[in-house]
């Protein structure tokens, strides 16, 4: 590990990753090494542009809907601690429902009820890290 170092590629043009220069092909799917490589290729050699873009469409959206955008991160933030909780307390977590049921329908309807509320805040959030994605 101590010989190990961090290489950033560099940022590539705007001609050389979008525009005229930039080759776009349907991969062949038959020949899935090729197209496997092809696209590890691509991501390594403009993983900096990529990044780039990443920030600015995550930017964009966020300072569009900046209420919105914080909403459904926390959103998202408390669905999964919920969901890691839960699913490392098993055994609590049976207990707790097996003793209390009102208690436990109570929160199940709660927590339904605020994601449904904060449903088009964590499809701006969303929509925020899908972006990037698809935005080649």
């Amino acid at each position: 590990m101590a010989g190990m170092e961090l290489e950033v590629a560099p940022l590539r043009s705007f001609d050389d990753f979008l525009a005229h220069s930039a080759r776009f092909q349907i991969p062949n799917y038959r020949e899935p090494e090729k197209w496997t490589n092809r696209v590890l290729q691509n991501l390594l050699y403009y993983q900096t542009n990529y990044f780039v873009s990443a920030v600015i469409i995550f930017t964009l959206v966020g300072v569009m809907h900046p209420q919105q955008f914080l909403c459904g991160m926390a959103a998202l933030a408390v669905l999964f601690a919920v969901f890691y909780y839960v699913t490392n307390r098993k055994a609590m977590a049976s207990r707790f429902r097996r003793d209390h049921p009102l208690l436990s329908l109570t929160i199940i309807l709660t927590g339904g009820y605020f994601i449904m509320a904060m449903l088009g805040s964590v499809l701006v959030f969303l929509l925020g890290i899908c972006l990037p994605l698809f935005g080649k």
